[in-house]
């Protein structure tokens, strides 16, 4: 399949490769083992800059100043190809795309064996069943319809109806009668936060992980979150030590912003950059000696810092965990071993709450709380 791509590029072609991801990555490893006349000269990028692979990452602005090095344009991103093409033929740059066959190889191929160990880690064939689905789906070799089907049968959950139910999200392995604790990593306004207090009979304390709770908070959510008295709001970002950290704030969704370099994205056109302060699980633990007996973390990619900065809390309070593993490719497979790996007797459960790729969460529930 890349031999028939890479065959229609010409001999001693000086190539840039538009996209610094992983399918450029691909390519580029291909092209130098086996064709050694074509000269790759750096990737372009519209969001990133810097290195990548020993190559320039070079902005999309700056283009005009590479054009007259480059020979052929190789577009490896299939998301506005069409836009990207048409920039190219502007600047006069020969252009490849990459066809969608090849593009779904490129992405899948990294990741074909830890895929598989990844699927074998959850207990039951329904969750089994449903990783398959939505691998397949993120990989582009079925449509989201088929998780719209699912979602809408066990959830409710449709594009035309419900988008979000928060009262079945986070909820549906857990054992809610071994709950008085939460540490929740990515509080947003805090909506969860009602379904919780509403689901939990024995909650006493709920600390809220959000460095932009004041951008985010709804003013009848908060209303009632300070009524009930349960919630502690920690204005920190919830990572693998204190400290500093540069944060990305998205002015088209707030709710998307995250740690600048989560998933290998810099900051992006639609975001703005500001400096937010972070803090552990394991520290919060310490200073307030109240037992995990639930983490909950979405936090934009940067779960597994966070579960790193809980190694102790999770080691000594053996709580329920519910983890976003969406946002990346790499989440989707490096978290469940992760978890498979750090954790002892716990079993392992996979539920999905929209009808596209997003709100997949992986449970982490010891057996002696199995209900």
């Amino acid at each position: 399949m890349l031999k028939e791509f890479t065959d229609r590029i010409k001999q001693n072609t000086k190539i840039a490769l538009y996209g610094a991801g992983s399918s450029a990555t691909s390519i580029k490893k291909y092209l130098e083992k086996n064709r050694p006349d074509v000269k790759i000269l750096f990737y372009i990028d519209s969001y990133k800059e810097g290195v990548c692979d020993d190559l320039e990452i070079i902005n999309f602005y700056k283009l005009p100043e590479y054009k007259d090095k480059i020979d052929l344009a190789v577009i490896t991103v299939r998301q506005k190809s069409n836009h990207t093409h048409s920039l190219f033929k502007y600047f006069s740059i020969p252009v490849i795309i990459l066809d969608s066959p090849t593009e779904r190889f490129l992405r899948t191929a990294p990741y074909e064996e830890k895929q598989k160990l990844a699927l074998e880690v959850f207990d039951t064939k329904e969750c089994k069943d449903l990783y398959e689905l939505l691998w397949k789906c993120r990989q582009g070799f079925l449509k989201y319809s088929e998780v719209e089907k699912y979602t809408l049968e066990k959830h409710g959950i449709s594009r035309c109806g419900l988008t979000r139910n928060y009262f079945k999200q986070y909820f549906e392995y857990i054992n809610k009668n071994a709950i008085k604790t939460v540490y929740d990593g990515g509080f947003c306004n805090g909506i969860h936060a009602l379904a919780f207090r509403k689901l939990l009979p024995n909650l006493e304390k709920l600390f809220a992980f959000e460095p932009m709770y004041e951008k985010f908070k709804d003013e009848i959510i908060d209303y009632y979150l300070r009524k009930e008295n349960f919630t502690q709001i920690i204005n920190k970002a919830m990572w693998e030590k204190d400290c500093e950290l540069e944060f990305c704030e998205n002015i088209m969704s707030s709710p998307a912003s995250r740690v600048a370099g989560a998933n290998g994205l810099d900051i992006k056109s639609n975001e703005v950059s500001l400096k937010v302060p972070a803090t552990t699980i394991d520290t919060i633990r310490e200073k307030t000696g109240l037992k995990a007996d639930f983490i909950k973390m979405d936090i934009e990619g940067s779960e597994l810092n966070a579960l790193a900065g809980a190694k102790e809390t999770i080691k000594k309070d053996r709580p329920q965990l519910a983890i976003s593993i969406y946002h990346s490719n790499d989440d989707f497979v490096d978290i469940p071993l992760y978890l498979k790996s750090e954790l002892e007797d716990y079993k392992f459960y996979l539920g999905h709450y929209s009808f596209d790729y997003c709100e997949s969460l992986m449970y982490a529930i010891p057996k002696e709380l199995e209900v």
